[in-house]
């Protein structure tokens, strides 16, 4: 059966829908505004959510209204009843509202006029509130909003469309993934299970492919992509003390998990083909050494600036050459590479055109297309970006020729 469903996207909204587009397909997603797609899938919201690393929320989709004020008290209590309100007990439920600005006051009366006609029927009610126009993950989950939440959705084409919440992201798991893992490296950069799940969607390559991070550090990629059902992947680093996190860390992950295969090598990747044969895998998921983290967070000279694009920029073309000779024709290469900030300028690494004439065609954002077009980079790329960072990543998507 085909449900209508809104993803409630993260913070990176453009990165958020990308990965919709590529685990959906492009005819299944409808951007509906900065924050939101409507989606039509078979599977459930419970098992969705925990494959996609940029979904904040599934809703179950109930309709749409052209104006707010058709949205009344007494259909919100429509759209709840089915949960089998009782007089026993006390009913708990909430609201989130996406494509607004400072709206939460409509919604804090219409939420109060909601908890008075339960009062009518006897029924005790509890109405969840935050500050802000929506309530977190972490309050639905913790105030047991499953199902209960009122999602209101204003469109870009100003319609309003609504539903009932049916999954938040799985907070506690990422974090134990992150945080409770037994090995961790700081110095080498950390990257998060979430995004490691969405480079992953983003190769969009079946489970049954053999999916390779040459510069697999502490093994983040390696064990998310078990975690979604690969049946086998490699990790290399030219680090043996990496090696050796990753291996502990997997080990470890096994221990409750039932994973797939993988296999773990020492090789520097600009002359990994000695280890990996012509075809042994199909896919390439990484995030590469991004240059002197400390180095990088302090002030660096213009000339030294300079100097690391250069080293990076090398190390990664020839990274794209080994790539070429292992990954078969329409083998996939999802990679990230560093944006320096200096003052409010971005500096990018000056490799496109290089890697495009070494027979590689880049994967243009399908988001290039709707109104998240916005939050590409000037040369039509994701961005992964935090407030105050002096390095940032964009995420580039590419298939072998």
């Amino acid at each position: 059966m085909i449900n209508q469903l809104l993803f409630i996207l993260g913070r990176e909204q453009a990165i958020s829908a990308e990965e919709l587009y590529a685990v959906f397909g492009l005819d299944k997603v409808e951007v509906l505004n900065s924050s939101c797609c409507l989606v039509q899938s078979q599977d459930q919201p419970e098992e969705l959510i925990k494959r996609l690393g940029g979904t904040v929320k599934i809703v179950a989709y109930s309709g749409s209204v052209p104006r707010i004020e058709e949205l009344t008290a007494d259909q919100w209590l429509k759209l709840l009843k089915p949960l089998g309100l009782k007089a026993s007990g006390k009913f708990t439920f909430g609201v989130s509202s996406y494509g607004w600005k400072q709206i939460s006051n409509r919604w804090f009366k219409l939420g109060l006029e909601v908890k008075k006609l339960l009062g009518q029927s006897g029924i005790s009610a509890r109405f969840v509130t935050s500050k802000e126009d929506t309530l977190s993950s972490v309050i639905v989950a913790k105030n047991k909003l499953l199902g209960s939440e009122l999602i209101v959705i204003k469109a870009d084409d100003q319609k309003i469309h609504y539903g009932l919440t049916q999954a938040v992201q799985p907070f506690e798991a990422y974090g134990q993934r992150d945080y409770g893992k037994p090995a961790r490296d700081s110095e080498r950069g950390m990257l998060a299970p979430k995004l490691a799940q969405v480079l992953i969607n983003l190769a969009a390559v079946s489970r049954q492919k053999v999916i390779l991070d040459p510069f697999c550090g502490t093994g983040t990629v390696l064990q998310e992509a078990l975690l979604l059902g690969y049946r086998q992947v490699i990790g290399s680093d030219s680090d043996s003390l990496a090696i050796t996190a990753a291996k502990k860390n997997l080990e470890w992950l096994a221990k409750e998990n039932k994973l797939g295969q993988y296999k773990l090598i020492q090789a520097d990747v600009r002359n990994i083909f000695e280890q990996i044969k012509p075809g042994e895998v199909q896919a390439v998921v990484t995030e590469p050494y991004l240059g002197p983290a400390r180095e990088l967070a302090g002030r660096v000279q213009d000339g030294r600036r300079k100097e690391i694009v250069a080293q990076l920029t090398n190390l990664y073309l020839q990274a794209f050459e080994q790539f070429n000779k292992i990954l078969p024709s329409g083998g996939r290469v999802v990679m990230i590479w560093p944006v320096f900030i200096q003052e409010e300028r971005k500096i990018y690494l000056p490799l496109m055109e290089k890697i495009e004439a070494s027979g590689f065609v880049r994967t243009i954002p399908a988001v290039v297309n709707s109104s998240l077009a916005q939050y590409l980079t000037p040369r039509k790329t994701l961005i992964y970006q935090r407030p105050g960072q002096v390095v940032t990543r964009e995420i580039t998507v590419w298939h072998k020729q």
